[in-house]
């Protein structure tokens, strides 16, 4: 049955991989966060890769190619491929948001925040539980991008809209502060501010303006981004120096059998 080669499934991968005998729902449930995490990552290469092909540039009277590939566009042969292709870019561009979310919520509704945050706690555990599906909202920003540059021919035209796409993730970063923490969405808003700069320098025409406003916008996002790990690192390293201390203090507390001693030494 199928129910038994699950199981046979299941008994081979944990032999194969060393770890103790899981059963199938644990199987798939692994695979599942396996899936998602590459996701998040792979997300923005996939929407790129196929909204590109709705990319065409011109490069000679009445010669329009697919940027970055060569194949020229709007020939028979184009359109005769192109509904593949939007089927495609809509399953990834919205079908992977969408599927994060339904996931998300369905984990949460099933078995709370505590159940969430064991299964998909690399997903939703630096938001906040009313934002524990913000990682949808960082992908549809990713998507923005991605419209910006496949949507305009002119770079100028490209560039201005990433920037208004930056502001408006910056300033809605800024206005629910997401994060657990404040200073991870002050951190998010600025680094939105900062990529905005340097793209808005990146098409000044003046040189010496462009110089200063790429390096300025580099060098703040480089000081942000260190003094943010900065802070990170020793906020953990005082956390867990903190529940050292609270463990110690419960072990030379006297034990109650007893009444006088530690722990350590009644045992």
């Amino acid at each position: 049955t199928q129910s038994t080669w699950a199981g046979r499934l299941a008994s081979a991968l944990s032999a194969v991989v060393g770890v103790p005998e899981c059963t199938p729902q644990e199987l798939i449930s692994a695979a599942a966060r396996s899936l998602f995490g590459m996701l998040s990552l792979l997300y923005l290469p996939l929407a790129a890769g196929s909204l590109r092909y709705f990319h065409c540039i011109h490069v000679d009277a009445g010669v329009f190619v697919v940027a970055g590939s060569g194949k020229r566009c709007y020939t028979p042969g184009y359109w005769a491929f192109a509904p593949v292709v939007l089927v495609f870019t809509v399953l990834y561009a919205l079908g992977i948001p969408a599927l994060l979310v339904g996931v998300l919520w369905r984990v949460r509704a099933a078995g709370g925040e505590m159940a969430l945050n064991l299964r998909f706690g690399f997903l939703v555990g630096r938001f906040s539980d009313p934002f524990f599906a913000f990682e949808a909202a960082i992908m549809v920003r990713k998507l923005a991008v991605v419209l910006a540059v496949t949507s305009f021919r002119d770079a100028s035209a490209a560039a201005s809209a990433i920037v208004l796409a930056l502001i408006a993730a910056g300033m809605s970063v800024a206005m629910l502060q997401p994060y657990r923490e404040r200073r991870h969405s002050q951190l998010d808003a600025v680094l939105c501010a900062a990529a905005a700069v340097i793209i808005i320098g990146g098409i000044t025409t003046a040189s010496t303006f462009r110089v200063v406003l790429v390096l300025g916008a580099l060098a703040a996002l480089l000081v942000f981004a260190v003094a943010a790990i900065a802070v990170d690192a020793t906020l953990a390293w005082q956390a867990r120096h903190a529940s050292e201390k609270t463990f110690k203090s419960i072990l030379s507390t006297p034990g109650p059998a007893t009444g006088a001693g530690s722990v350590t030494a009644t045992a």
